[in-house]
C-alpha cells in the first residue's frame, strides 16, 4: 500500500466512524495539546506519594525479579 492509499483508507475510516471517544483518540495522536491538565483526587496523590517513597526505600523489584518470580507462579 502507497502512502497515499493509506491516507486515503484512514481518512475514509475517519469520514466513516462516529464514535467520539475513538475521533477523540486519533485527534490526540496528531495534535500536541501541551494545555492539557490532569486532575487527579488526593488518593492518587496520595498513592503516587506512597509510590515514590517506596522506591526510594528499596521496596520494588526488578525486572529480572520479577520474570524469575512469574517462572515461579508458571511452575505450580
Amino acid at each position: 500500500m502507497t502512502n497515499t492509499q493509506l491516507k486515503e483508507s484512514v481518512i475514509d475510516f475517519v469520514k466513516k466512524t462516529d464514535d467520539s471517544d475513538l475521533l477523540k483518540a486519533i485527534k490526540n495522536l496528531f495534535v500536541d495539546d501541551s494545555e492539557t491538565v490532569i486532575e487527579l483526587s488526593e488518593n492518587e496523590k496520595n498513592n503516587i506519594d506512597e509510590s515514590i517513597a517506596q522506591i526510594e526505600r528499596g521496596e520494588f523489584y526488578s525486572h529480572k525479579e520479577v520474570m524469575e518470580m512469574t517462572k515461579g507462579w508458571l511452575k505450580q
